[in-house]
């Protein structure tokens, strides 16, 4: 089984009730949730916004203000609605964002890579696929 199928694809209006109830925070309408989502809030200046390959063996993430818990926690959200690995995710975050450090997970589908990016003041997330025999 390919990788793409193991992978739910939200539409975007399950993406919309995800923050509904947060206060501040937009989905990117203009989006197409198969290949990239974004959600941002103007007031905190936080926003993370997802790239993805077409077989959906790579997620790449970029977080501005990691600092926001609400903004993680809709993130966590989101990757559980993409049926991603994120039992160590929150934690991993914040872990990154203090020490200013690289780092990687291991989840059984996928290897997950935290790093922060200095200029920007980011942290940075690849979610890649492990190799399927």
């Amino acid at each position: 089984m390919l990788n793409k199928d193991k992978v739910s694809i939200p539409d975007i209006e399950i993406l919309e009730k995800i923050i509904d109830n947060t206060n501040g925070y937009i989905i990117n309408k203009n989006l197409n949730p198969n290949n990239r989502f974004e959600v941002y809030n103007e007031k905190k200046q936080s926003k993370f916004l997802c790239t993805m390959t077409a077989d959906h063996t790579l997620f790449s993430i970029d977080i501005i203000n990691a600092y926001d818990e609400n903004l993680i926690k809709i993130l966590d959200n989101v990757l559980k609605h993409y049926s991603l690995e994120t039992d160590n995710l929150i934690e991993d975050i914040s872990r990154c964002f203090a020490r200013k450090n690289e780092f990687q997970t291991d989840y059984d589908r996928y290897w997950v890579t935290y790093r922060y990016h200095k200029e920007s003041d980011r942290v940075l997330i690849r979610y890649r696929a492990h190799d399927e025999d």
